[in-house]
């Protein structure tokens, strides 16, 4: 339901203190009025799947915290193109978007929408209005919807610095060396992770696993765009881990491009269940980033304590042979390269 409209001393009052929530839900406000149309949505992009983060719906329809498959999305359509999607007529689009409605269960028959970025280039998500009607939007009502996305870029900033600062401080309360970039356990933490649970197969035989991932031909120029982008991907791969992995399980960026999980009472194979999640993580996150010249490449190496009782392969570590096998995906997937651009 649209908010009533507050005097000006009321406005600058309350605009004062402002939580998150409360700018998100006062831009959809005026976007719904200020468009006319029954919805106005912010959504967020985790991995596969787009949430609804805050909403104005007339109908009450949506809610806050309802989940979709991303690929069912016109934000996923129009991340891929890194464009405003503009859509006054649904019924008469290509088919791609004719379907999406009742995918959704949403009546509409109008969208508008352009994409949320972070300042280092990630995407959050999306920015979007629609309506049970025809509604003949502009190249000004498109510029106006950019306007507010670029305000609240700078809320989402700011709480997403926020809530680093404030998980690694948690995250410190429990182990002492964090990695500053990404909120990820720093290498000396992961290691003594490892040690204990290296010391709890040798006395009773409690089974543990160990995957490391490298992105591959992350930029090592020191200029500033090579920069960013260098560490926009290793954020990206450290968000995925986070979000696809269990709270039990120890993510750790172990090197500059160089991550690691371990995994405790866990063999190989069920960290197999854990790489597809990744997989699909990181194949939703290459589309959405497409655009904009970001891409995820992943070499990945799994390995437990089994492989070491085996004697399989030759390595003092289970974290060294998942280093091994990490170093021999890397080159596997360059030498398919050539093949794959034929």
């Amino acid at each position: 339901m649209l908010k009533p409209v507050l005097p000006l001393a009321d406005a600058r009052a309350q605009a004062l203190d402002l939580s998150l929530s409360d700018v998100v839900e006062g831009i959809l406000d005026v976007v719904a009025r200020l468009f006319h149309t029954r919805l106005a949505v912010v959504s967020r992009i985790e991995s596969t799947t787009y949430t609804v983060m805050s909403v104005v719906d007339q109908h009450h329809t949506l809610r806050p915290g309802q989940i979709y498959p991303l690929h069912d999305t016109f934000c996923m359509h129009m991340l891929e193109q890194g464009q405003p999607l503009c859509i006054s007529d649904i019924t008469q689009a290509p088919m791609p978007f004719r379907f999406l409605p009742n995918r959704l269960e949403l009546n509409i028959r109008s969208y508008i929408g352009v994409p949320l970025y972070m300042a280092d280039g990630r995407v959050f998500g999306s920015l979007w209005a629609a309506d049970p009607s025809v509604r003949l939007f502009s190249e000004q009502d498109v510029a106006m919807l950019q306007l507010f996305a670029r305000l609240l870029r700078y809320e989402l900033d700011q709480d997403a610095q926020t809530r680093h600062l404030e998980r690694i401080e948690q995250v410190k309360s429990m182990h002492t060396s964090i990695d500053q970039l990404t909120g990820l356990l720093a290498r000396d933490s992961f290691e003594a992770a490892l040690s204990k649970e290296e010391s709890r197969w040798t006395r009773h035989q409690n089974f543990y696993a160990v995957s490391v991932l490298s992105i591959m031909q992350a930029d090592s120029a020191q200029d500033a765009p090579s920069v960013q982008r260098g560490e926009t991907l290793r954020q990206g791969l450290a968000d995925i881990l986070m979000r696809s992995s269990r709270l039990v399980d120890y993510c750790a960026r172990i090197d500059e491009d160089e991550f690691a999980v371990l995994f405790a009472d866990t063999t190989s194979e069920g960290v197999q269940v854990w790489r597809f999640r990744i997989e699909a993580a990181i194949a939703a996150w290459n589309r959405v980033h497409a655009a904009r010249g970001l891409a995820l490449n992943i070499g990945v190496g799994i390995a437990d304590c089994y492989d070491l009782q085996d004697g399989c392969e030759q390595s003092a570590t289970v974290l060294e042979l998942a280093q091994q096998r990490m170093y021999r995906d890397q080159v596997q997937q360059q030498a398919e390269e050539p093949a794959s651009a034929d």
